[in-house]
């Protein structure tokens, strides 16, 4: 806290304390705040209360003790209601890559790359892979070729749903050729 009017002088207020002083009583403000290359700086008024008077109406009225420790030049004079200084705050400003490193070590960020690379070649060899192999064999059957969809190496019973398709597309190529096989063996229809 500081104001204009300090009593203590390790209350003085700094640069921009004293602006935003001077902003808020000359503009009637309730908060100012700034963003400096550094930091966001941030103050809000404080008001005198009629409690805070009997240290700061006058010097004369104030207890013996304040006046010894702070004198009696400073900090007086205020009126109830009126601006009696601000609370200032300063949140300093890094970059999201300081945040991050501050945060997380290179353990950690060494880490989370592991983990991500393992999830992609994952994806890649358990279901990229797979799934490609089983469009080209989709495609070789669609024009009556005859394609391995290495259903021999899956347990039929497998949870893989990747597996579960190729069985089921394995199970569409072998209706589809008994189906041509028994349209091929039909008699044509009398002419």
């Amino acid at each position: 806290m500081t104001s204009h009017n300090f009593m203590n002088p390790v209350n003085k207020p700094d640069a921009f304390e004293a602006k935003a002083l001077d902003k808020i009583r000359s503009g009637h403000l309730s908060e100012y705040y700034e963003v400096l290359p550094d930091s966001f700086r941030y103050a809000r008024t404080l008001y005198e209360k009629a409690s805070c008077l009997a240290c700061h109406a006058s010097a004369a009225s104030a207890p013996k003790d304040v006046t010894e420790r702070y004198g009696v030049e400073h900090g007086y004079g205020f009126k109830e209601g009126e601006v009696a200084g601000i609370i200032s705050v300063r949140l300093p400003i890094r970059s999201f890559w300081k945040v991050a490193y501050s945060v997380v070590g290179p353990i950690q960020i060494a880490l989370l790359v592991s983990a991500f690379l393992v999830a992609i070649l994952f994806i890649q060899f358990a279901v990229v892979r797979p799934l490609r192999k089983l469009t080209l064999a989709a495609e070789r059957i669609s024009v009556g070729q005859a394609a391995d969809l290495g259903v021999d190496r899956i347990h039929r019973k497998s949870g893989n749903e990747v597996h579960q398709l190729i069985l089921a597309v394995e199970r569409l190529r072998a209706s589809l050729m008994l189906a041509i096989k028994r349209v091929g063996r039909r008699p044509e229809p009398p002419a």
